[in-house]
C-alpha cells in the first residue's frame, strides 16, 4: 500500500448522505474505547512529529462508508487531541501528513483545510481486515508488532 495512493476524507461521507438517491444508512457500530496500550497515533508534517496516544482518544470506529461502501476508520479526538489536531491542519494547510499507526504510514495526504471538529475518517485503498487490524491496534485489542494479511 502507498501513502500517495490514500486518500483523506473527513466529512465526505455524512455530504454524501444526504444527496438524492443515497442508501438508507445502517446504525452505525458503537465506537470502541481505546485500552492502556494502544497504539500511538503519529503526525508528521514539515519535519516535526506530533503524537496523539491513546487517552486522547474517545472512540474508534472501523466499519464500511454508508455511501460509497469503501472500509474507514473513524477515529474521534478528546478536547486536546482535538486542539492539537486543529492546530496542526490550520498551521500546516497544502503540506503533506503522513499520519503514522504502529510504525506504518497510513495515509500522506496533503492538508486541504483546518480539520476543527476533533474527529477524522480514514479511507482509500484499504482493506476491510486491514481497517479492522489498524483499529484494534489503536484501541490496544492486538499489539503493534502483530501484522495482517492485506492480500
Amino acid at each position: 500500500m502507498e501513502p500517495e495512493s490514500l486518500g483523506f476524507l473527513s466529512g465526505f461521507v455524512s455530504a454524501l448522505s444526504g444527496l438524492a438517491g443515497a442508501p438508507d444508512a445502517a446504525p452505525p457500530p458503537d465506537p470502541v474505547v481505546p485500552q492502556p496500550g494502544g497504539a500511538v497515533i503519529e503526525l508528521r508534517v514539515s519535519g516535526e512529529e506530533y503524537t496523539i496516544t491513546p487517552e486522547h482518544i474517545l472512540g474508534v470506529v472501523s466499519g464500511l462508508d454508508d455511501t460509497m461502501g469503501w472500509p474507514q476508520l473513524e477515529l474521534t479526538f478528546d478536547d486536546s487531541a482535538a486542539a492539537l489536531f486543529a492546530e496542526i491542519t490550520t498551521t500546516h494547510q497544502g503540506q503533506q501528513m503522513e499520519l503514522v499507526v504502529c510504525d506504518q504510514v497510513l495515509m500522506a495526504p496533503v492538508i486541504q483545510e483546518p480539520i476543527t471538529g476533533g474527529q477524522i475518517v480514514v479511507t482509500g485503498s484499504f482493506t476491510q481486515d486491514e481497517i479492522s487490524h489498524y483499529a484494534n491496534q489503536i484501541s490496544g485489542s492486538i499489539p503493534c508488532d502483530s501484522s495482517v494479511d492485506t492480500k
